[in-house]
């Protein structure tokens, strides 16, 4: 990470390449037991949105995962995430859906925002072939993507009684860079605090005032209707305190949430989860919580 070139804004394509390449570093052997599908499904302005499931041998026949992955909105596409999303297929025995929104800055908030809502609408009305999630449906994701997940349950368009929960992987979730962690790893690996600001602004069009409950979920007044949320926030990244300060809030919303403060990793983590000790705790835990929440009662 650290002998990689700093992220230039103005060559967003050579920052794709780097990140896309980076990633691949770490993907697992391909796993022949799971059943992976491509499919595109429409949003409302027409665009195509591909999508790809990852179906484990003896998979209940009911229930789904949706991954959103990260990137900050700019980065992250279906290939860069493939082995995480295969992972948790396994390691929870339901399939997994992940979702290749619009990516900014091309495409500045509410695309990636709708692309993800109109996903989840589908599966909802059970248009999507092979796919049930009349038992339950989890939305899942990290970084930018748990702030995806987190903003569409906040989003009128979405029935979020037929969402069994949240899981959230280094949030995302505030506007608010006075939080302590902000300063204390601002120049984290991975994540640091000026590349964190290029992806945020990317996001809103350059505009920051922009910012809206449905950007940054700790704007919002009201988190009531927010699922059940399991939210692992790493020590070392400035988006730790989001984490906290999100899950203080439903809890003081009556909403359930576990969070877990990973103390020795930082943004990034699942990349390491089969060469990291505590990344392969953190991803199980994750992983673990998905089971149980697609058998609870909602």
């Amino acid at each position: 990470v650290e002998s990689a070139p700093p992220i230039d804004s103005n060559n967003i394509p050579l920052v794709r390449e780097q990140y896309n390449q980076n990633h691949h570093r770490h993907n697992s052997p391909e796993y022949a037991d799971v059943l992976i599908q491509d499919r595109n499904l429409a949003s409302r302005d027409a665009h195509v949105i591909p999508t790809r499931s990852y179906t484990p041998p003896d998979a209940a026949s009911a229930g789904l995962t949706l991954y959103l992955h990260g990137g900050g909105w700019v980065l992250g596409n279906l290939d860069t995430h493939d082995d995480i999303c295969m992972d948790i297929a396994l390691a929870s025995g339901r399939s997994v859906l992940a979702v290749d929104y619009r990516l900014a800055p091309e495409y500045p908030f509410p695309a990636a925002l709708h692309d993800v809502c109109d996903v989840i609408a589908a599966l909802q009305a059970n248009v999507v072939p092979g796919i049930d999630v009349s038992q339950s449906l989890l939305l899942s994701g990290d970084s930018a993507g748990a702030n995806l997940c987190v903003a569409a349950c906040l989003n009128e368009d979405i029935d979020t009684s037929g969402v069994r929960g949240l899981m959230l992987i280094y949030p995302g979730l505030g506007a608010d860079d006075s939080l302590p962690s902000f300063t204390e790893n601002e120049f984290a690996p991975i994540l640091p605090r000026t590349v964190l600001e290029i992806f945020f602004k990317a996001y809103l069009g350059g505009d920051l005032s922009k910012a809206n409950h449905l950007t940054s979920p700790l704007l919002a007044d009201d988190l009531s209707t927010v699922p059940p949320c399991f939210i692992s926030a790493a020590e070392h990244v400035p988006l730790r305190d989001d984490a906290i300060a999100f899950c203080e809030k439903l809890t003081a919303s009556g909403v359930d949430c576990t969070l877990r403060l990973e103390a020795t990793l930082g943004h990034g983590y699942l990349r390491v989860r089969h060469e990291s000790p505590d990344a392969a705790k953190a991803f199980d835990a994750a992983c673990q919580w998905i089971t149980r929440r697609h058998v609870e009662p909602n």
